[in-house]
């Protein structure tokens, strides 16, 4: 019986679109790409994720490597947590999952930056009951053990969790790991997934 949802954050109840996000700093959608990749996917802005470096650090590391791209790293770095916009439709799902009787929690690679800023300006984390932020405890998705260490600390079994992530290495890493899972490929399409499990359709319907 699923008892618990576990949600990703961005990308499932933010907005996240680092690509369209750099297409700010320059016109050529493949340049877009590549800052992309750069800016968010690099050693430098894991670093933070996994709780090795501060947003300072990320972002002087970010200029001594790619000195060129100078410009562009000094405006994404002040400007990428406003990019981070909470989904009006999930947070209501997640009330409705609430008022269901559901436990909701969060599992999100994520910085101290980004997750101040969220926990701060979003309301979604009042429904929560608890969560992961992987820089607090230094491991990441897709790792079985971030999803280990989610089952240990909150005491529940893997059979009883619908993990929800939009990225699907890391939907395939908690299916490894004994969890359901939706790999949601558009943000607003949260309710029509969760509603194809047996259990979350009749907890809603009553």
């Amino acid at each position: 019986m699923i008892k618990t949802l576990v949600f990703d954050i961005g990308g499932v109840l933010v907005t996240w679109a680092p690509v369209d996000f750099c297409k700010n700093f320059t016109s050529d959608e493949e340049e877009a790409k590549r800052l992309s990749t750069i800016l968010f996917e690099g050693p430098e802005f894991k670093g933070g994720d996994i709780g090795k470096y501060t947003r300072a650090e990320t972002h002087e590391l970010l200029l001594k490597n790619y000195p060129e791209l100078t410009d562009a790293i000094n405006k994404a770095m002040a400007g990428c947590d406003d990019i981070l916009v909470a989904s009006q439709e999930n947070t209501q799902l997640l009330r409705e999952l609430k008022e269901a009787g559901f436990e909701l929690y969060f599992l999100s690679n994520t910085n101290p930056s980004a997750f101040e800023y969220m926990n701060e300006k979003h309301e979604f984390f009042k429904l929560m009951t608890d969560g992961v932020a992987s820089y607090k405890v230094g491991l990441l998705k897709p790792d079985h053990a971030i999803f280990e260490y989610f089952l240990e600390r909150f005491g529940k079994k893997a059979e009883e969790c619908v993990f929800v992530d939009d990225t699907p290495v890391n939907t395939k890493s908690a299916a490894e790991c004994g969890y359901n899972t939706v790999t949601l490929k558009n943000i607003g399409d949260l309710r029509e997934e969760l509603m194809k499990f047996d259990d979350v359709r009749k907890a809603m319907a009553k």
